[in-house]
C-alpha cells in the first residue's frame, strides 16, 4: 500500500492507493491506536477526537495513516464532514469494540481479584476468566465473564 500525502491549511487530505487489500499476518495493532480509531469513528473530527484522547490532530492523523497501512485498508473517508468509516471501517468497529471491551473485563477481574491472586485466562471459546489462586497455589475457583 502506498499513500501520498499532502496538507493544505489545516486540512488532512490523503489519496491512497491499495495494491494488496489482505491482512498481513503478525500485523501487530495496539489497544492505543484502537482506542483512537474508536475515538475518531465517534466524533468524525480530527479535532474532537485528538482532544477526548489528548493528544493533537496531527498526532491522531498519524496514529491512524499507521493503523489503516498496518491493516492494509482504507478505515475513513476524510474527504466527507464530518469524517466517515469506509465499509471495511464500519465492519472493523464492532471488531474493535469488543477487544477494547474484553480487555477492559479483563482489567476489572484482575482489579477485583487483586494482582497477586488472579490469573486471567483466555478459554478456547474466548471466554475471559479469573483464576482465583489459593495462598497454596491451587485454583480456588473459576469465575465466568460477566
Amino acid at each position: 500500500m502506498s499513500r501520498v500525502a499532502g496538507t493544505t491549511g489545516k486540512c488532512f487530505r490523503a489519496t491512497t492507493v491499495v495494491r494488496d487489500t489482505k491482512l498481513v499476518q503478525g500485523v501487530k495493532v495496539t489497544l492505543r491506536q484502537l482506542d483512537y480509531f474508536l475515538a475518531l469513528a465517534r466524533a468524525g473530527s480530527y479535532k474532537e477526537a485528538g482532544n477526548v484522547c489528548g493528544i493533537t490532530q496531527s498526532t491522531l492523523s498519524l496514529m491512524i495513516i499507521r493503523l489503516e497501512d498496518d491493516l492494509g485498508a482504507v478505515l475513513f473517508n476524510r474527504s466527507a464532514n464530518p469524517v466517515r468509516l469506509t465499509p471495511i471501517g464500519l465492519r472493523l468497529k464492532s471488531h474493535a469494540r469488543a477487544i477494547v471491551r474484553n480487555v477492559d473485563q479483563m482489567r476489572e477481574l484482575v482489579q477485583h481479584y487483586g494482582e497477586d491472586s488472579a490469573s486471567i485466562v483466555l478459554d478456547d471459546d474466548a471466554e475471559l476468566h479469573a483464576v482465583h489462586v489459593s495462598r497454596a497455589g491451587a485454583p480456588a475457583r473459576m469465575t465466568p465473564k460477566r
